[in-house]
């Protein structure tokens, strides 16, 4: 009988020369060992194999979901929730400070305001060294309180009680934005200004502010800040 395909008929289970026939199964895998295993044992994997590096990746994760019991844990905000994006969020940030400011001024008498701004402007005379005196002045003229004593940095102490004015914070505040009326007080070497004194001054409503003198450049902070209402 003629042997086809090289048969070992004295080893019939030496098949290697079928798979491998241009070298010794020996030689080319010296340390390859077939598991031996019981053909019963149905519990047996003989060879270690990862099936998720298979699995293909899925581009969408509704992919995912789909034909499956599981759900994507939902976030806290619902489909109409309007976030601002973050090219808009200066934007966002100084419309809220604006409305802050505003709601500051809910109380501002602006009769009372123009009037004291007019006095004031009406009774400058330059710079003297005596702020407080002038401011004072022109709240007596303008029906707005009597005049009382103190400096420039006591000025606070003497409005509180003042029925015709109100303090706000001047946190967040553009003063040369103030409407007319508004009376500024610079703590004792706050801003630059004196040691000994501090200073203090009317807004006109123009971007000013008047005491014995004008200011023309109005931007620096105040220590505090007092509208009439």
């Amino acid at each position: 009988m003629f042997n086809f395909f090289n048969y070992n008929f004295m080893n019939p289970m030496g098949m290697t020369n079928w798979f491998m026939p241009g070298f010794s199964y020996p030689s080319f895998f010296p340390s390859f060992q077939f598991p031996s295993f019981n053909w019963f044992n149905t519990g047996f994997i003989p060879f270690n194999f990862n099936f998720n590096q298979y699995l293909p990746q899925l581009s969408q994760p509704s992919l995912f979901y789909q034909n499956s019991s599981y759900s994507p844990p939902k976030t806290e905000c619902s489909s109409n929730d309007v976030l601002p994006e973050s090219s808009n969020v200066d934007t966002f940030i100084k419309s809220e400070i604006t409305k802050k400011n505003e709601s500051k001024l809910d109380d501002y008498n602006a009769y009372k305001g123009k009037r004291l701004a007019q006095v004031a402007l009406s009774n400058s005379s330059g710079w003297t060294g005596y702020c407080a005196a002038y401011v004072k002045s022109d709240i007596q003229a303008a029906g707005l309180g009597s005049y009382k004593y103190g400096h420039a940095y006591q000025m606070p102490s003497i409005l509180r009680n003042n029925s015709n004015f109100k303090e706000i914070s001047p946190d967040n505040i553009d003063v040369k934005n103030l409407p007319a009326g508004c009376v500024l007080v610079y703590d004792r070497g706050a801003q630059g200004y004196s040691k000994n004194y501090g200073h203090t001054e009317i807004t006109t409503g123009d971007g000013r502010a008047v005491s014995d003198g004008i200011t023309k450049n109005l931007h620096k902070k105040p220590s505090s800040i007092f509208i009439p209402v």
